[in-house]
């Protein structure tokens, strides 16, 4: 075997390691669900959308991310990831926060017809949901 071949069979790999995870391979945090038990059912239902609405935004954000990354590697060897970061955190903590929501939807037994899982997000960016203090 050439060097160019060994060297491609070992760099490939590496180079996709650096790469932005999928969020759907994010694993959520694990949020108590005294969190949110103060809430009342409308409180509830009002912050799971909203939840579900950042939640499909910063997914979006890192779908494009991990997208470029493999792009960027394969024509720099370089995974994108080192220079523009991604939204691991986020997404982990939005999946934490639905559940630990839910959980509580469930156990008040609210009416749940009005939560939207998967949201219309196509006119929504990350900075949409970004604290003042975060957008520095």
């Amino acid at each position: 075997m050439n060097s160019v071949k060994k060297m491609t069979i070992f760099l490939v790999p590496v180079l996709l390691l650096g790469c932005a995870t999928r969020p759907s391979s994010i694993e959520p945090l694990v949020v108590s669900d005294t969190s949110y038990e103060g809430l009342s059912c409308k409180q509830l239902v009002s912050g799971i959308n909203e939840k579900y609405k950042e939640l499909a935004v910063y997914s979006k954000a890192q779908n494009s991310k991990a997208t470029s990354d493999i792009v960027t590697s394969i024509v720099l060897l370089v995974p994108g990831s080192l220079f523009t970061g991604n939204y691991e955190e986020e997404i982990a903590q939005l999946k934490g926060d639905v559940i630990a929501i839910n959980h509580n939807l469930q156990k008040k037994q609210c009416d749940t017809s009005n939560v939207v899982p998967e949201p219309d997000v196509s006119d929504l960016k990350v900075e949409d949901f970004k604290k003042p203090e975060d957008k520095n």
